[in-house]
């Protein structure tokens, strides 16, 4: 489409998933948006006027420019890029983020953060500070495929709440200046984990071995 502001008036492909997207423009989103494995690219800022789910299956997501509006995203695909901040002038409700490839997360504010890397050999880097003000156990949850990466040393605000970062390793792990309050390992997604302490948590998949000599 062309580089004037373009609306989706409310859900589309839904019924006939529709093939690749590509908007320069500005964009306001009144609903969800999905592609048969076809990519979809929003070049301008986009305002969600709606709670909205993006789904590109195969495909992959783009977001050149920020993201903002009081409502819940939720964007799925093989890879998601982004630009600009999300979030960073109208603070969004519930964001969560999957992608099957590396995740680059940028700056976020919003209710509650969930954010994947899916893929056996993809990261999860923090690209930008989190802030999330739901007043709930656990408002931020990040979950990489493979290392969990904060080079730039990036924050996480989350009040009084805690967050849960889950990496394979730590030997691969980069948390830049997080400090957890307790660290678990044998501990995958979803699936079986030691008990959890109060706080922020560090959380490894992998086993450690203790050999001795």
């Amino acid at each position: 489409l062309g580089s004037g502001a373009t609306s989706f008036a409310s859900t589309v492909g839904s019924t006939n998933a529709l093939g690749a997207i590509s908007i320069t423009g500005p964009t306001t989103l009144n609903g969800n948006v999905t592609t048969k494995n076809a990519d979809i690219t929003l070049t301008g800022a986009v305002t969600l006027a709606a709670h909205t789910v993006l789904n590109a299956g195969n495909g992959n997501i783009n977001f050149g420019s920020t993201v903002n509006g009081g409502f819940n995203l939720t964007a799925n695909a093989a890879s998601l890029g982004f630009t600009g901040a999300i979030g960073g002038t109208t603070r969004l409700g519930v964001v969560s983020l999957t992608s099957v490839n590396a995740l680059s997360l940028p700056a976020i504010t919003a209710g509650t953060i969930f954010a994947r890397s899916t893929g056996g050999t993809s990261n999860l880097t923090l690209g930008g500070n989190l802030n999330a003000n739901t007043v709930t156990t656990t408002p931020v949850t990040l979950v990489a495929g493979q290392d969990f990466i904060n080079t730039g040393n990036y924050t996480i605000s989350v009040g009084a709440n805690r967050w849960l970062i889950y990496s394979t390793n730590r030997s691969g792990t980069n948390q830049g200046t997080l400090v957890e309050a307790f660290r678990r390992y044998t501990c995958s997604y979803s699936g079986a984990c030691p008990a959890l302490a109060s706080g922020n948590g560090m959380l490894f998949s992998y086993t450690p071995i203790l050999s001795i000599t």
